[in-house]
């Protein structure tokens, strides 16, 4: 292979891998916090099974919330909570913002949030619960850019902002930037006469799956 050539091609698989690096997860505390849990397997076990139990909770009464939990589930962090059964969204709800003072608090929020109360799909049944993924998206801080170019749709997470509106869409959401923009727009109820402010998230996921053989749940 030729010198030139040789350098090219160097450059490109730098750039590949400067794409697939999560960038601003190694300073950002938030997304650092959500780092340990997905690399932390005992914090993994912690999460299941406060999420099953949450679960429990959101579809009927009388389970509690075990104790004492570890000193992570101290504060919040700003997420979303997304279900999926098998690759179909079921629902998709957080907050830029946390709402609550504990971490299980906030989560079990955004969880009864997603399961009933996203406006783009319908409620989640009880029958659905057993097999569910539970994917718990922490949000870094949002990062101003002049065009939707400059966000990656795959990697990023992206902000509209307009007037009081805002919208979010999170990585893996939209397959292009042209669907990112729309979806961005249709979510905020803006139209493209309208300006805009776009923002870059850099986001930190986990996925806990429920088990298939779990009693079913019913809704309070």
């Amino acid at each position: 292979m030729k010198p030139a050539r040789l350098a090219i091609t160097f450059l490109l698989l730098i750039g590949m891998v400067i794409n697939a690096a999560p960038i601003g997860a190694v300073s950002d505390p938030v997304l650092l916090k959500w780092q340990k849990l997905r690399d932390d397997a005992r914090l993994r076990i912690e999460m299941q099974a406060l999420l099953e139990i949450q679960v429990r909770k959101i579809f009927q009464q009388g389970t509690a919330t075990p104790t004492p939990l570890s000193d992570f589930f101290n504060g919040s962090v700003p997420h979303f909570v997304t279900l999926k059964k098998g690759e179909r969204v079921r629902g998709c709800m957080g907050s830029l913002q946390t709402q609550r003072g504990s971490l299980d608090a906030e989560i079990l929020e955004n969880l009864r949030r997603a399961s009933f109360q996203d406006p783009w799909h319908p409620e989640v049944r009880a029958d659905e619960m057993p097999g569910m993924t539970i994917y718990l998206t922490a949000v870094g801080k949002a990062r101003p850019v002049r065009a939707i170019g400059e966000i990656s749709p795959a990697y990023d997470g992206a902000l509209l902002r307009q007037g009081n509106r805002e919208a979010v869409v999170l990585p893996g959401e939209a397959k292009t930037q042209r669907y990112l923009l729309a979806l961005l727009k249709s979510k905020a109820g803006i139209d493209s006469r309208q300006t805009f402010q776009l923002y870059r998230l850099k986001t930190v996921s986990v996925g806990f799956t429920l088990p298939e053989a779990s009693a079913e749940p019913r809704r309070n």
